[in-house]
C-alpha cells in the first residue's frame, strides 16, 4: 500500500552534478484521507487511515524510506527494479528524521 501526504518542500539546492537535491516533509501522523483506490479498497469513495507517532517514528518505519524511489503522483503498481527506469525521478537518501508530526526526507532529484 501506497501512503503520501501532501508534500512540502525546503531547502533546495543543485549540486555541480545538476542533482535537485532537497528536503521534503512527506509522511505525517494524524488521520488522513484516501480516494478508495489508493489504498486498496476502490469500492469506497474515501477511506481515514489513522497514523499515530508509534508507528510513524518508530526506527524500522524511518529506515524504510531509505533509497527508497521518488515518484510524481502514485504508479498504479509498486516501482520496482524493472519499473524504475520509467517510475522514478529520483531517490530518498538516508538520515530520515522527525520534524513535530511530520518525517523528513532527503530527496535526491
Amino acid at each position: 500500500m501506497q501512503f503520501t501526504d501532501a508534500v512540502t518542500v525546503a531547502g533546495t539546492r543543485r549540486t555541480e552534478d545538476g542533482y535537485l537535491v532537497a528536503e521534503a516533509r512527506c509522511v505525517r501522523t494524524g488521520i488522513p484521507v484516501y480516494a478508495g483506490d489508493e489504498v486498496g479498497k476502490p469500492e469506497l469513495k474515501t477511506v481515514r487511515v489513522y497514523r499515530g507517532p508509534d508507528h510513524v517514528f518508530a526506527g524500522a518505519s524511518l529506515q524504510s524510506f531509505s533509497h527508497a524511489p521518488v515518484t510524481v503522483n502514485h504508479p498504479k503498481d509498486m516501482v520496482t527494479a524493472e519499473t524504475w527506469k520509467d517510475l522514478a525521478v529520483g531517490e530518498v537518501s538516508t538520515a530520515a528524521k522527525k520534524d513535530g508530526e511530520w518525517i523528513m526526507l532527503p530527496l535526491i532529484l
